[in-house]
């Protein structure tokens, strides 16, 4: 990881943590995901959780990664430090849930820096996974 990514994981597991949850692990599958998704908004200058051009929400983008789950949800944001962004994440209605959700054990992070909107912005993706019953066939 990334020394950005790396410090928004150890800020997740902290709050998590806190909260007397236990920390995320971190998922090869949902990382590509959130990495892919930061550098795809940078590159195509749009802020979405859906994929442009792509007609793919996060949950349909983090299973052509290849993560198989119960239930997935995303946070992203742009133009922060990390502890800015989780700041914001922590304060939102809509974001802080993911963050403390009891059902997610496994998270990936994306941070992309380059120009979005005619600046230099750093754009970050955090995509929480709970993993799919495995049969046992």
């Amino acid at each position: 990881m990334y020394a950005t990514e790396e410090r928004l994981l150890t800020l997740h597991n902290n709050a998590r943590m806190n909260h007397g949850l236990k920390p995320f692990c971190v998922h090869p599958a949902l990382q590509k995901a959130a990495r892919a998704h930061s550098k795809d908004m940078i590159q195509h200058d749009y802020f979405s959780h859906d994929t442009r051009g792509r007609n793919e929400d996060p949950c349909t983008r983090i299973r052509r990664f290849g993560y198989r789950s119960s239930y997935c949800g995303e946070n992203i944001g742009y133009n922060a430090t990390p502890e800015g962004m989780f700041r914001s994440w922590m304060r939102s209605s809509i974001r802080r849930p993911n963050i403390l959700d009891e059902r997610c054990h496994e998270i990936g992070i994306g941070a992309y820096t380059g120009d979005y909107s005619d600046s230099k912005t750093a754009m970050y993706t955090a995509d929480f996974g709970a993993p799919a019953e495995q049969s046992s066939e």
